[in-house]
């Protein structure tokens, strides 16, 4: 089974590039992200890798978030409406990544166990991290570890961003490739790792970006805005 892969952006900003890479020291280095929801076509549902962030919300918590398009606009370009979705691959559940979550209506939600446990009752070092308000009243399929739910559609586990960050390994035209689940730039893969500047196991997080780089032909990396 072959997948297409649709990039589906919805707010960028301008940050400071240690806000991606652990111990990067050139302060002053800028860059724009982008954050991105992902169709996956060609499975016999409608999934999506994440439930996207909302740009208002953002922006009160401090992050310089420019909308690019509303998720009804996005999917509306893919011929789709939020209550078309079938599934939502929820990477983790940090804000910017889960804000959206009650736009779909029908879709029932993978999230790691770990991950939603810790989302719960979050350590207060990272509590600001986390927004539940959008999942809460979702269904929730709880995923343990690596699982297959389509053939050649994989969940991975790997954590370290988060207690439960998943990835999702999918065979498309151009290989095995892995959208990470762990809030990373290109420069977190190459030409070494370097693990994201906002975790909460670093060693788990360095281990998890390895695992990748070693299973996939292609890495989409989270907040990269230069599709390559």
């Amino acid at each position: 089974m072959k997948y297409r892969i649709h990039y589906v952006p919805l707010f960028s900003g301008k940050v400071r590039k240690t806000e991606h890479l652990y111990m990067h020291r050139n302060f002053e280095d800028v860059i724009t992200t982008t954050g991105y929801v992902w169709y996956i076509e060609g499975a016999s549902e409608n999934i999506l890798v994440d439930s996207g962030g909302d740009p208002k919300l953002l922006a009160k918590l401090g992050y310089p978030a420019e909308k690019k398009q509303s998720i009804e606009e996005g999917l509306r370009k893919l011929g789709m409406a939020p209550q078309d979705i079938d599934i939502v691959i929820q990477t983790h559940l940090h804000f910017g990544h889960a804000d959206l979550a009650h736009k779909y209506e029908n879709a029932r939600f993978f999230v790691q166990k770990e991950e939603l446990e810790f989302a719960k009752k979050p350590h207060p070092a990272v509590h600001a991290w986390y927004n539940l308000k959008g999942i809460e009243k979702q269904e929730i399929e709880v995923i343990e570890g690596d699982r297959e739910i389509f053939p050649g559609l994989k969940l991975l586990k790997t954590p370290g961003h988060s207690p439960g960050s998943q990835s999702v390994l999918i065979n498309t035209t151009r290989g095995k490739e892995v959208i990470e689940g762990l809030c990373c730039i290109k420069e977190n893969f190459e030409p070494g790792i370097i693990p994201p500047a906002y975790h909460t196991n670093l060693l788990e997080a360095y281990d998890s970006l390895l695992r990748i780089k070693e299973i996939a032909d292609h890495i989409i990396p989270m907040h990269e805005t230069v599709l390559f």
